[in-house]
């Protein structure tokens, strides 16, 4: 009788910590941006830098950075940049530059405005983690 209890002690022991082990499916990939600090201000032919570090242990598969605006104004401009990998990569630091035009899509100066950068990271389980850094376009007459 004294052997069950100690077998049915050792099975519950390591279903236990089986159970509480790490789950490597559901971590989110670790974003920083350094550049645009939050609600940095712009204007009209100025380069936006976007600088970044991204990590995750289980490898990143692809990532997009987008820039827009969520507000309703009469003139914006938008960015959208998607990267893949062919090979496994945890973590790396990389940046990008996009010029704000003087003018936005529809050809008339452009508005003053709240812009997103927008950070979407897939990794290697299918776990999609996502960031916004927000900076603000201001024209000289605004």
């Amino acid at each position: 009788m004294k052997n069950w209890i100690y077998l049915f002690i050792l099975i519950s022991s390591v279903t236990f910590f089986s159970s509480c082990s790490d789950d490597d499916s559901a971590e989110k990939t670790k974003i920083e941006v350094n550049s645009p600090t939050e609600m940095q201000i712009y204007k009209p032919g100025d380069m936006v830098y976007v600088k970044y570090y991204l990590k995750d242990r289980v490898g990143i598969y692809q990532y997009n950075v987008e820039i827009y605006t969520d507000e309703d104004v009469s003139s914006y401009f938008t960015v959208k940049k998607e990267f893949g990998f062919d090979v496994l990569i945890n973590e790396f630091t990389e940046s990008f530059s996009s010029l704000i035009p003087l003018k936005g899509t529809n050809g008339q100066p452009l508005s003053d405005a709240v812009y997103n950068v927008k950070f979407t990271v897939l990794n290697n389980n299918n776990v999609i983690t996502t960031f916004v850094r927000k900076f603000k376009i201001v024209t000289p007459q605004g």
